[in-house]
């Protein structure tokens, strides 16, 4: 299945603010704790800061896929122009790797640092 992302933008909030209520702000906010994410505050790494946090988003949201399956349908067809029966059928590795994909965007991981000084 071949896709490309559109740019992401303000509108693209809200859809993703449904997702992490459904999944829980706790679950979130502790995407930007731990030992690895102080280690490289200290170290001024944003980059790294951003990398290690997206990984742990990902990780909620892939843990949490079951509450969420439908918004995540919905909002994967939204920013690639795919139908939404495409994604629900897609295999299971495409349809991971276009998730982690989404987290990896610059533009993504670009807004998570700055809901990241939220949580400083």
């Amino acid at each position: 299945m071949e896709y490309t992302f559109r740019t992401l933008t303000s509108k693209d909030i809200f859809p993703m603010s449904k997702i992490i209520s459904k999944i829980g702000i706790k679950e979130f906010k502790e995407c930007f704790e731990g030992d690895t994410i102080t280690q490289l505050v200290k170290g001024g790494d944003t980059n790294a800061i951003g990398f290690a946090v997206m990984i742990n988003i990902a990780s909620v949201v892939l843990s949490n896929l079951p509450k969420v399956e439908k918004d995540v349908f919905a909002f994967l067809a939204s920013v690639t122009g795919l139908k939404v029966e495409e994604i629900e059928n897609a295999p299971m590795a495409e349809f991971a790797d276009m998730v982690i994909s989404l987290f990896q965007k610059e533009d993504f991981t670009d807004f998570i640092k700055v809901v990241s000084r939220l949580f400083e």
